[in-house]
């Protein structure tokens, strides 16, 4: 039977580890929430805070997992790429999923590769912030550049909306790092 890791255990990944048992796969499920709805569902569940790559690594390396995933969950995007390039598994890599997944940086190499992108720029401090707000003009939207799930992010219609809301933002990103990008309206 094969074994897959599946990085995350929360609501979104609950019904994908049903699934995958469902088709006869034995699923390892790690989170650092020991009440994670999808560690219930899972064959082997372990309370793992997989922010911490080398533990994750290791739950992978004990339970010899043949495949590590992750639904819905882009904070656990590139750890999945990290279990996966450690243990010698199928994957997309690190460096594709660090482009992919930290905003200012996915921004950057699809504006070199000539795909069109929103007037965006990173920030660190209100001094950037600012500057940033000269670069996209208003209105704006500010988001940490390596988060998910919509946390830290805010519609900006004024400078004292960025004053009210980087510190905000900025905490979500383990990074500390943000972006603001000129405001595109429609369907996502």
């Amino acid at each position: 039977m094969k074994t897959v890791l599946f990085v995350g255990a929360g609501r979104h990944q609950r019904r994908a580890i049903a699934q995958a048992r469902a088709r006869g796969l034995r699923v390892v499920a790690i989170d650092r929430n020991e009440a994670a709805p999808g560690l219930q569902e899972a064959d082997v569940a372990e309370v793992v805070d997989f922010a911490d790559v080398a533990a994750a690594i290791e739950a992978g390396r004990r339970h010899a997992v043949d495949g590590v995933l992750t639904v819905s969950a882009d904070r656990a995007v590139p750890v999945v790429a990290a279990v996966a390039e450690a243990l010698g598994l199928p994957g997309i890599g690190t460096r594709t999923a660090h482009l992919m997944t930290h905003k200012v940086a996915m921004r950057r190499t699809l504006a070199d590769a000539g795909v069109p992108q929103p007037r965006f720029a990173a920030v660190r401090d209100l001094r950037e912030g600012r500057a940033a707000l000269e670069t996209t003009g208003l209105p704006a939207v500010l988001k940490p550049a390596d988060s998910g799930g919509q946390r830290g992010v805010f519609r900006l219609e004024s400078g004292g909306d960025l004053e009210r809301s980087l510190h905000a933002a900025l905490s979500e990103s383990p990074t500390h790092e943000a972006i603001v990008e000129s405001f595109q309206d429609g369907l996502e």
